[in-house]
């Protein structure tokens, strides 16, 4: 029976006071999301819920990492979101070596991105698993979520993220140090009670943006915008660009009219510079500082692309004179 009065706060508000004095949430809420993240990735591994996918990716590289006997090397796809790149880079001072996943040679860990958060490109996972049976490979599938079907096949370390809340998916037999130390949560893998508001109802996002995105890739092609991509994209990202306008001041003027964009590197925005993905990619950096990115949610409806990219169109036109 559940308590009617809780004189027990400093533990959390679960509904088992026995469960509180083990440090996980007695409600069903935490083993129905895991049971909901498995079937979603097809993972018999073990899951740790986390708070978001910033978190699940610095778990990954660095619990693989601290567990290691001495350091060694690890290779970064340039793509990679700026949480597994500074990751990797925080490792350095513990005498790992980083280096570009296209420089080649062998590697202890892999990190990489599934879809690329700016161009909704598709990564080839099981290449790089091929290429490098050996190394403990990490992948960060947050814009896959919802976009793509997702498999954990050949994957060592998965991170996720969903509305409110992150997950880190580990292969069976797989071992990480803790990223956050607390009192037993979680089997002692990560500190903290889980956001049981944010997991309430929680079920894996379906991939439904495919004909929500065949209207966007036509509108942006009739308006004559050129898209950056080199391979296949995932459907409801994508990256394009504006005929000599730059994409700050272009999307000033949008959002004065009432329509947010991004620019191309979200997470580069404020630094002035040109997005790595785009200039690897063979951009100029002029053609890189003009491009903008969409990226589609469930809620976006086929009125938002036409009305978002004809208001588009016109700002352009005024910032040519």
């Amino acid at each position: 029976m559940k308590p009617k009065i809780w004189l027990n706060n400093l533990d959390g508000s679960v509904d088992d006071p026995a469960a509180s004095v083990l440090h996980d949430a007695a409600s069903e809420s935490p083993e129905s999301v895991k049971s909901e993240i498995s079937a979603g990735v097809g993972s018999s591994g073990e899951i740790i819920l986390c708070s978001s996918v910033d978190e699940a990716s610095n778990h990954a590289i660095k619990g693989i990492a601290m567990r290691a006997p001495e350091a060694g090397r690890i290779l970064v796809s340039t793509g990679a979101p700026l949480a597994i790149r500074n990751s990797v880079m925080w490792l350095t001072r513990m005498g790992w070596d980083i280096s570009d996943l296209d420089s080649g040679g062998d590697a202890d860990i892999i990190a990489v991105e599934m879809v690329n958060h700016e161009t909704g490109v598709i990564r080839d996972i099981s290449a790089i698993r091929e290429r490098y049976p050996k190394a403990l490979l990490v992948v960060e599938a947050s814009a896959a979520v919802g976009r793509i079907p997702i498999s954990s096949d050949g994957i060592d370390a998965l991170a996720l993220g969903f509305d409110g809340f992150g997950a880190l998916v580990i292969r069976k037999g797989l071992r990480l140090d803790p990223l956050i130390h607390g009192g037993g949560e979680q089997g002692g893998r990560r500190g903290g009670h889980l956001p049981e508001k944010l997991l309430s109802g929680f079920s894996f996002p379906s991939n439904e943006l495919d004909e929500l995105d065949a209207e966007l890739l036509n509108a942006i092609t009739e308006h004559g915008f050129i898209v950056n991509a080199d391979g296949p994209r995932a459907p409801g990202i994508i990256n394009f660009r504006l005929p000599g306008i730059s994409a700050e001041a272009a999307l000033l003027d949008m959002a004065r009219k009432g329509v947010v964009m991004s620019p191309s590197s979200g997470c580069t925005a404020s630094t002035g510079m040109p997005s790595r993905t785009l200039l690897a990619m063979g951009l100029s950096e002029d053609e890189a500082l003009t491009s903008v990115r969409i990226s589609l949610g469930p809620k976006n409806s086929t009125s938002d692309i036409i009305d978002g990219i004809a208001i588009l169109s016109d700002v352009v036109a005024e910032l040519q004179g």
